[in-house]
């Protein structure tokens, strides 16, 4: 029972979800210490939700973010087959349409995630599914909830929704860019990729762990091929490195190991985390005032 409610707590302090819920899901074993979040059982499932996930990253600059919720998030509902997002308040409509695919001209390309579609405005969800192979993540949003055409400071006449019932020619090609990098990437890359992109999207509260001082932080990725969480005040990169194995960010899938897991540092890095071959940089840029010595981390 004591190793029920400490799995339900940190599930809880991760997501959002009700205590209820998180214990229940702890009783069941849809949970454990080990990885307090249960990941997506389906593979299609997994990078769907991490193409959301770097759709988010692209919206949410750090100047951006509503304070307290990086990513416009304030919990998640997730199990193995599923995942329900509730937005902060008053941020529903700048979430939507940071997750639904539009042509930005100014950009020159498709903001948003790439084959997503409305599938079901009822009540009070919407659900998004990929296009290509079903998967959905249903997201909280009060009727009539009408998402803005673009993402918070680009200009709405520049851009256009993509309703398409099929995937349109520029959402192929920025699809099947991952399929081909990843003929030339090591094995497993973009799987693990995946893993990483979903289980960032189920954990809310380990974002808000490393915006906890200013209520945002710095989070980005170079062409979506991998993350970097960038902050100055508060947790040290030893704290993050904690919470982010607590949270079961490195840890296995259920029965399929992730080789190659590992944690690294470097000279323009705090730290980096491999999750299998994906990559998780930490970067603890403190500030230093006169007459002060710079924090070194234990190499």
């Amino acid at each position: 029972m004591r190793y029920e409610k400490q799995t339900a707590k940190l599930t809880r302090a991760l997501t959002g979800m009700s205590h209820s819920q998180a214990l229940h899901m702890a009783r069941t074993r849809d949970c454990e210490r080990r990885n307090p979040v249960p990941d997506a059982h389906c593979a299609h499932q997994r990078a769907f939700e991490a193409r959301l996930t770097f759709a988010l990253i692209d919206a949410f600059p750090d100047n951006l973010q509503p304070p307290g919720a990086p990513w416009g998030i304030a919990a998640v509902r997730a199990d193995t087959t599923s995942l329900d997002i509730l937005p902060a308040a008053g941020i529903c409509d700048d979430l939507l349409a940071a997750l639904l695919p539009y042509h930005d001209r100014a950009y020159g390309g498709i903001r948003g995630a790439s084959g997503t579609r409305v599938t079901n405005t009822d009540d009070g969800w919407w659900t998004l599914h990929d296009l290509d192979t079903g998967a959905q993540v249903r997201v909280a949003a009060p009727a009539p909830a009408i998402p803005h055409r673009t993402r918070p400071g680009v200009a709405t006449r520049a851009c256009r929704l993509i309703t398409a019932p099929r995937l349109t020619r520029e959402e192929h090609r920025d699809l099947s860019y991952f399929e081909r990098l990843a003929q030339s990437s090591p094995d497993g890359w973009l799987e693990h990729r995946n893993v990483l992109g979903s289980r960032l999207l189920r954990r809310p509260g380990l974002i808000r762990t490393i915006a906890e001082v200013h209520g945002s932080a710095n989070i980005y990725s170079h062409s979506s091929t991998d993350v970097v969480f960038e902050w100055c005040c508060g947790p040290s990169s030893d704290d993050i490195i904690r919470a982010c194995r607590r949270a079961g960010v490195t840890a296995d899938l259920a029965g399929h190991p992730l080789p190659g897991t590992a944690i690294d540092r470097g000279s323009d890095f705090s730290a980096r985390l491999h999750v299998g071959r994906a990559e998780l940089y930490l970067r603890h840029n403190k500030w230093i005032c006169p007459g002060e010595q710079p924090e070194l981390s234990a190499q």
